[in-house]
């Protein structure tokens, strides 16, 4: 007895030996990684809490935590401005925009504008004195309105009404099944709580918004001088005029987007009372040919419109007009804006902090001013000679990829064919549109005058919808880039597909810092501009891609059993990140997790450039410098609140994992590693997920 007691000692002795030499093989320190393997083994390098983790992590077994390393030691995180290559980018941008607005030296119309918005938004002294008597101003206009049709010439009156607020909200779409032009998609507009599906099933999130917008909207409104039974009033009032307009639609804004195309005259006539022609003639949109709608909201709006207590009316216009200008007042307001903004629900939720500059710029670029400011950072920085050495890399990369095509065995000839076609039709529109921005008919009162942002907005709104009539009155080209287009904007970092064009974005912002510098290294550029540029590429071969073809218009580009093939392997990509919690605490991937598309485009853009790499002379390129410019692509450090945000609202996989689960899944990696079966980094052939 005493024997076997003496071999189980020592079988636990060895197993707790085995366990230390693992712990730090692979460099975990945390109970929760000690038994861990493959990519549960990995260290979720984007947070500042793991930097520590990584001194001894073998390129092996954790190549993101390995090839980053030396960045993560030195680096110290910044919770203001955060860390990694697209944060830095971002920085640069608002560095260089900055310059911009301070230069004297250089003027025009929009730099006019952008300066005098920089003057009401970043002087918080100024605005703190000022403090709500821009809103009140307009809160004022609200309380004249006596009668529905006093309502109606408010919604038209952009002098009253700064943010355009109207019982309906209007956006450029592009059909499936009208393509002569954009049509003016008229939709159900916004409302206090945000989501509809809010005001039938409050769940846990709506609850938490229904709560801090009546927080948000009691204070200013308190602070504007109304009473504690007025305020109380006027949320319920809202509330209820919201609840009856959102009931008017069961399917929300999706029937937007099923519903049969309609002309002007089956608009308003659907429109019945509501004043849909005299918002035509007011936006100069008479010339709009095609018309996306919700038909059921449009045809009960008017109803409503004539039978609301008006009342409950002017409560609606007040609370959104409060919403809508909660970053525009005093720095108690915004400050709590921010705060009732965080999500609870987030276990590391918080109030993330940013330069202040960022704030403005984020607000320009993504606001009525965004065309102004990219033309002016266009007319500021626009390079040529860059330009073409970025179309030079499309065209490297769409020659790259017919070869992948070529090679894959489960792909018939027809199929291929018709893959290669919607290759060479791909448009690569880089950093600058073809059009520039006018904004000579705008005038901004500023502070010095005793202008507000609220009376900015008054003029920016109706030029902002003004320019949706260009847009839809224009013949639809899909190869145009339209610098008033809402969705595309080229001082933003990043690049992006148009899946209904076959187009590809690259911005002027993603073509500098760590992305790009013209003494880059071949290898370098591969690595990163390069796998942005075959990552955008990917998305035409994607879930969602191949089911469009060279137009962009929903035919599929693989026909036949090959559809069969692809779809099980884009399964595939999905199950492989099902299971994953990248840290302690943090959500775990689910089943029906929504990264196969980028992910296989991740896949896609890397293997792009091994093919170019492998055309190469011999020995001519640095497998090892490619692998690290890609890991390097993606080092960033964040807060785990944002991350969790990220993985339950977005579609893209933490950047830890779009590093070593790409990098794993090619034969150059292993060679150039010497990695093999037992380490980390290590996926059997059989089990790895690349399409491309």
């Amino acid at each position: 007895m005493k024997k076997n007691k003496r071999a189980i000692k020592k079988r636990i002795v060895a197993a707790a030996l085995s366990a230390m030499l693992v712990v730090t093989a692979f460099g975990c320190s945390k109970s929760d990684s000690m038994f861990k393997l493959g990519k549960y083994a990995w260290i979720c390098t984007n947070i500042p809490e793991n930097q520590q983790l990584v001194a001894n992590i073998r390129l092996q077994d954790d190549f993101a935590a390995a090839a980053n390393a030396q960045w993560l030691a030195d680096t110290k995180y910044d919770p203001i401005s955060k860390n990694g290559t697209f944060e830095d980018a971002r920085h640069i941008m608002d560095d260089n925009m900055r310059a911009m607005l301070d230069d004297e030296s250089i003027n025009d119309k929009n730099l006019e504008l952008l300066r005098t918005f920089d003057g009401l938004y970043s002087d918080w002294d100024y605005r703190d004195e000022i403090g709500t008597e821009p809103l009140k101003k307009y809160l004022k206009y609200i309380d004249r309105i006596k009668s529905v049709d006093d309502a109606k010439a408010y919604m038209l009156d952009n002098e009253k009404n700064p943010y355009a607020v109207m019982l309906v909200s209007l956006e450029p779409y592009l059909r499936d099944d009208e393509r002569s032009h954009y049509s003016l998609c008229i939709k159900q507009p916004a409302y206090s709580l945000g989501e509809p599906d809010y005001y039938s099933d409050l769940n846990e999130k709506g609850l938490q918004k229904l709560e801090g917008v009546k927080e948000l909207v009691s204070y200013t409104l308190k602070e504007a001088g109304y009473s504690g039974g007025d305020i109380k009033e006027i949320m319920n009032d809202c509330f209820a005029f919201e609840s009856r307009l959102v009931a008017l639609s069961p399917y929300g804004n999706n029937a937007v987007y099923s519903n049969p195309v309609m002309t002007k005259d089956e608009v308003i006539e659907e429109a019945g009372s509501y004043p849909i022609e005299d918002m035509m003639k007011h936006y100069q949109m008479e010339g709009v040919e095609v018309f996306s709608v919700d038909s059921l909201y449009l045809r009960g709006v008017g109803e409503i419109l004539d039978k609301a207590d008006i009342d409950e009316i002017k409560a609606y216009f007040k609370v959104i007009l409060v919403l809508k200008s909660k970053q525009f007042l005093t720095k108690d307001i915004f400050e709590l804006s921010e705060k009732v903004g965080v999500d609870k629900t987030n276990p590391f939720g918080e109030v993330q902090q940013v330069r202040p500059d960022r704030y403005l710029f984020h607000t320009i670029t993504n606001g009525p001013l965004k065309s102004a400011m990219d033309q002016a950072y266009l007319d500021y920085h626009y390079d040529e000679a860059t330009a073409e050495d970025i179309r030079s890399l499309c065209e490297m990369y769409v020659e790259a990829y017919k070869e992948i095509i070529d090679e894959k065995d489960w792909l018939s000839d027809e199929n291929k064919a018709i893959i290669k076609e919607k290759l060479e039709a791909m448009d690569f529109k880089i950093m600058k549109p073809d059009n520039e921005a006018d904004y000579s008919s705008v005038t901004l009162i500023p502070k010095e005058e005793g202008g507000s942002l609220l009376d900015a907005y008054a003029q920016l709104s109706k030029f902002q919808i003004m320019s949706y009539a260009e847009i839809t009155t224009r013949d639809f080209d899909r190869t145009f880039w339209d610098i008033y287009e809402p969705n595309v904007t080229t001082t933003s970092v990043g690049a992006s597909y148009h899946n209904a064009c076959n187009v590809i974005y690259i911005n002027i912002a993603i073509v500098g810092g760590d992305f790009y510098r013209k003494d880059m290294k071949f290898e370098e550029k591969l690595g990163h501009i390069g796998a942005v540029i075959g990552h955008e590429i990917s998305h035409a071969f994607d879930s969602s891609g191949v089911y469009r073809d060279k137009n962009g218009e929903p035919n599929p580009i693989i026909l036949g059993d090959d559809m069969k093939v692809f779809e099980e392997k884009a399964g595939k990509v999905t199950e492989y990140y099902a299971g994953i919690r990248p840290f302690e605490g943090g959500d775990v991937y689910k089943s029906n997790n929504p990264l196969s598309k980028e992910s296989i485009a991740d896949m896609g853009g890397v293997k792009a450039g091994l093919v170019i790499a492998k055309n190469m002379p011999d020995d001519a390129f640095d497998y090892d410098l490619f692998f690290r410019s890609y890991a390097s692509l993606w080092k960033s450090l964040s807060t785990k609140s944002l991350l969790i945000s990220n993985q339950r609202e977005g579609v893209h996989p933490h950047k830890y994992l779009r590093i070593n689960v790409t990098v794993q899944q090619f034969d150059e990696f292993y060679e150039t590693y010497n990695v093999n079966p037992g380490d980390n980094m290590y996926l059997a052939p059989e089990d790895r997920i690349a399409i491309w």
